[in-house]
């Protein structure tokens, strides 16, 4: 008898110990839109196949190492966010580069919810319940010192995305605060590639010039991924609103600095740009980040004068 009751004892610590690192843990699924044999590894796990799609369980770092190879081409290389107790979904194609395309919460009440891809058992529960929540209580402070103290405390144990950054400073009413809390939290940040966009949140366009500035001088998270054409189109007409060039810069350096582009879309960007010299020094700051760099000297006939094209030219020269 006293031997069944020490193994129903440790049976039941081992149970509590996997629960608790089960809601410590995320899961990871990514979708390979190309067609060939893939390895991916994330933390120390490796999986091969030529079916497109992989599974990790039990992901225990909040930005574990991702790497995703096709024979012996390593075509990604670089931590991805994760949010504990929530199966991430995401896709890669060599075009688009990586995407995350979906968020749920794996538990509820103790069951788990989902299928083996991304269908749910049972109807499942906000991913944004908790986050609901946060944003209720930050509703009911009546100064920002007690938002900030909140949504400090919330971060520690949580992800978040930008949208939900800009609800959240949507909530507060100083500038400065503002500022502080949009910096302090990008770490934080699921999408870093959309963060920029926080610029729009500030009540004084100057605030958010500030924002664009300091964001742009941060240490880049080193996401890698290329710019989808939904996002690219939205950073342009973003742009586009913009009366002044230098503002349009500051504006394109914080939605580019995550981003992987082509050729083709950095030329986009040179009629936005009235200075031709300014444009010209950003098609080469641009320069190590464009995937099809041997297709870069087609950007000369972007420009009018010849002494900028000369200079374009002579800059690829020394690359």
């Amino acid at each position: 008898m006293k031997t069944i009751l020490l193994f129903v004892v440790a049976l039941s610590g081992y149970m509590y110990s996997h629960a608790q690192s089960r809601r410590s843990s995320a899961e990871v699924f990514l979708e390979i839109a190309d067609r060939g044999i893939f390895t991916i590894s994330l933390e120390e796990e490796i999986i091969q196949s030529a079916k497109g799609r992989f599974r990790f369980f039990d992901v225990l770092q909040n930005r574990p190492l991702l790497s995703i190879k096709e024979g012996n081409s390593l075509l990604y290389r670089a931590p991805i966010s994760v949010t504990p107790a929530h199966r991430m979904f995401f896709r890669f194609s060599k075009k688009e580069g990586l995407q995350v395309l979906e968020v749920f919460p794996y538990e509820a009440n103790g069951v788990y919810l989902l299928d083996s891809w991304n269908t749910s058992r049972q109807p499942t529960p906000s991913a944004s319940s908790a986050f609901n929540e946060l944003a209720a209580a930050v509703k009911r402070e009546a100064f920002d010192e007690g938002k900030v103290r909140l949504i400090r405390t919330y971060s520690q144990h949580a992800h978040f995305f930008t949208s939900e950054i800009a609800t959240l400073l949507s909530l507060m009413v100083r500038d400065d605060e503002k500022l502080k809390l949009a910096l302090e939290l990008r770490s934080q940040i699921t999408d870093p590639q959309h963060y920029h966009q926080l610029s729009e949140v500030f009540t004084f366009k100057s605030s958010g010039e500030e924002f664009l500035r300091k964001l742009s001088a941060a240490p880049a998270i080193p996401l890698q991924q290329s710019i989808s054409r939904e996002d690219f189109t939205k950073l342009l007409q973003s742009v586009k609103a913009e009366s002044f060039d230098d503002s349009r810069i500051l504006l394109l350096q914080a939605g580019l600095r995550h981003q992987r582009l082509l050729t083709d879309q950095v030329g986009e960007v040179v009629p936005l740009l009235s200075d031709e010299r300014k444009a010209l020094s950003f098609v080469m700051e641009m320069y190590p980040r464009v995937k099809d760099p041997q297709r870069y000297y087609t950007l000369k006939d972007r420009f009018k004068f010849l002494s900028h094209r000369n200079e374009f030219m002579a800059f690829l020269n020394r690359q």
